[in-house]
């Protein structure tokens, strides 16, 4: 295989992996809306945690380092509130947002161009 078929892959996995952001920011917007006041916050964390633990796996390794760095930070906050440690719901919902302006950020810059550059979210 060479080069320039390395290049399709890793394209064409990017652009998969975009499409795929549309569908975490909205499960995060839905999933920190029902943060409050619900008596299910140990599930909803857990279903935070999970896609965030996903992201912060799969984005450094395509080169989505903020994507990467904001999911790594909500992941360790909210696997510590789901064991019980003391940590507040603001700090979860803060992290969340903050990843998913990220994720934003990412779309918009492969919106912009033909193929999606991580180099263009950093």
């Amino acid at each position: 295989m060479n080069k320039n078929e390395l290049d399709n892959i890793l394209k064409t996995i990017r652009t998969k992996y975009i499409e795929r952001l549309k569908e975490d920011q909205l499960s995060l917007e839905r999933l920190c809306s029902m943060l409050t006041g619900t008596h299910q916050q140990g599930e909803v964390i857990d279903d935070i945690r999970n896609i965030a633990h996903r992201l912060a796996g799969i984005s450094g390794s395509l080169g989505f380092d903020r994507i990467q760095q904001a999911a790594s930070a909500l992941d360790q906050s909210a696997n510590t509130k789901s064991k019980g440690a003391i940590n507040s719901m603001d700090t979860i919902l803060e992290y969340s947002e903050n990843l998913m302006l990220e994720i934003k950020s990412a779309r918009e810059s492969s919106e912009n161009s033909d193929t999606p550059d991580p180099e263009n979210s950093k």
